[in-house]
């Protein structure tokens, strides 16, 4: 009876990793992902600029969102799954897949850790490059969100580019 309840545990705990693993539901395969130079962000920023607002206010103005940050005390969300799709309308996800599709996009995080908003596009390889939108133009909310960034520039109001420092 140990035994049948041991194995029928296994079988349940690994019904949920594959089921709960937000990598098997990526929104773009890792291998399309891309890499950017900072230099590169910005050209490829100044492209899509309308559409990297758009996607940016539509996170920013997200109820459900929201409450995913309240509940899990985390205070940042990511977006890179198919398991946010149902946070938003038909119309509002086709834009931000468009835009992961279209750019090779890694990650969309929002946070609010310590008070200080903001929303980050990462493009992730081995490095990784960051184009930060600030909503509000406050000095200290972007030093915090940048604390770990090795370079940032800024590329437009409210919008900068940061090279992921390395973590060694």
């Amino acid at each position: 009876m140990k035994r049948r309840t041991s194995i029928l545990l296994s079988i349940i705990s690994v019904i949920l990793f594959v089921g709960c693993n937000d990598s098997l539901h990526a929104i773009i395969p890792a291998e399309e992902e891309k890499y950017y130079t900072p230099k590169e962000l910005a050209v490829l920023f100044q492209t899509y600029e309308d559409r990297f607002f758009e996607v940016a206010n539509i996170v920013l103005d997200n109820e459900p969102l929201e409450d995913m940050m309240i509940q899990s005390k985390e205070g940042a969300v990511s977006i890179w799954t198919e398991t946010k799709k149902t946070c938003f309308t038909e119309e509002e996800w086709e834009k931000i897949v468009a835009l992961f599709r279209d750019t090779g996009l890694s990650r969309i995080e929002r946070n609010v850790k310590g008070g200080a908003e903001a929303i980050q596009f990462l493009y992730r390889k081995e490095e990784g490059t960051i184009l930060y939108y600030f909503p509000t133009d406050d000095e200290e909310n972007r030093r915090y969100n940048t604390q770990f960034t090795s370079y940032v520039e800024q590329v437009d109001d409210g919008w900068w580019i940061g090279l992921e420092a390395p973590l060694y």
